[in-house]
């Protein structure tokens, strides 16, 4: 997770003693605040076709029998550390959100729901399925449940929380 963290800062190469330090840190304090969550619903691919905009989205789910919708966050505590962070140590928060960022990816990847692995994620954002999508999958899958709420600019609350499409049986 850390290699992950350092990806998303920018870093290439080996990172210095004084870098690894501060991502480890930060690390371990993003999953002590942390308070992960997940939510999955299960669709045919009828009942989920009013959510297909675009063709990478089509292309994404060609051959599936059904899509399961999930909806993660590590919740308001990270937002809040972050947030805490930013008043003070600029560099700090920053390390930190990379941590998170890393962290939801890590959450998503090991909390698949039940009987689906190996098999890529899709989120509004992605290629020409658009970030428009987000309340529509949100109430689809009761995010609410979890705390997930979306703002008008379509982004995400907690900011570390993710919604992903994911084909089912595909090409069975």
């Amino acid at each position: 997770m850390l290699k992950e963290a350092l990806r998303y800062l920018g870093v290439q190469g080996d990172a210095d003693e004084k870098t690894l330090r501060l991502v480890s840190d930060c690390m371990e304090t993003v999953k002590k605040v942390a308070v992960p969550k997940s939510i999955c619903r299960r669709f045919s691919m009828h009942d989920f076709a009013d959510y297909i905009v675009g063709n990478d989205i089509k292309n994404h789910l060609a051959g599936a029998a059904g899509v399961a919708v999930l909806a993660a966050t590590l919740g308001i505590s990270v937002d809040r550390e972050i947030g805490k962070n930013q008043a003070v140590d600029m560099a700090r928060a920053a390390v930190l959100d990379a941590c998170a960022a890393a962290l939801i990816e890590t959450y998503c990847d090991e909390n698949m729901p039940d009987g689906i692995s190996g098999v890529y994620r899709f989120s509004p954002g992605y290629g020409d399925y658009p970030l428009a999508m987000q309340p529509r999958l949100l109430k689809a899958v009761r995010a609410e449940k979890i705390g997930i709420t979306v703002l008008e600019s379509h982004m995400l609350l907690p900011t570390k929380s993710v919604t992903a499409v994911i084909p089912l049986d595909k090409n069975r």
